[in-house]
């Protein structure tokens, strides 16, 4: 959100929790946008979901040989894409992949698969393995509409 410009972060409301909470906050149409990187994709037509966003992810290790890893809980794309790289490893699941980083920091565990942005915020050593894809819902009655689709469709096409 960092990248998007001050005048639409500071009007917009941008929403982050669990899954069942943006869900249900979608169908009330509490928000201008969501950022949305769940397996299941909402089926709404309040919404545009035609803007995707690649972030890198890998993994953020502090130990080369790594036996301890910190993944995200089920639901995420982060946790789908987590399973085959932590078959093996005896893991600990954390509820945001920020948090990772800062338990591979602190020692709690050796490696931890997360967003390249948070193990370079962490200075951690990083393997990418791939893109996750964040679909962007702008509700279509925003009167925001044009500037957030405009500002996320720069950021998509920056990448």
């Amino acid at each position: 959100m960092e990248k998007l410009p001050h005048y639409i972060s500071s009007i917009s409301t941008f929403v982050e929790g669990g899954y069942n909470e943006i869900q249900r906050s979608m169908e009330n149409g509490d928000a201008d946008a969501y950022v949305w990187n769940y397996e299941e994709i909402p089926e709404s037509t309040s919404y545009d979901s035609s803007i995707c966003i690649k972030v890198p992810y890998g993994i953020a290790y502090s130990k080369e040989n790594y036996r301890t890893m910190a993944i995200s809980y089920r639901g995420s794309g982060l946790y789908e894409e987590s399973l085959e790289i932590s078959k093996g490893k005896d893991i600990t699941y954390l509820d945001h992949p920020e948090i990772i980083c800062d338990y591979v920091k602190n020692g709690r565990c050796d490696a931890g698969i997360t967003y390249k942005q948070y193990a370079d915020m962490y200075s951690l050593k990083f393997i990418e393995m791939g893109k996750i894809i964040f679909r962007i819902y702008i509700n279509k009655k925003s009167m925001k509409f044009s500037d957030l689709e405009n500002s996320f469709k720069s950021i998509a096409g920056s990448q």
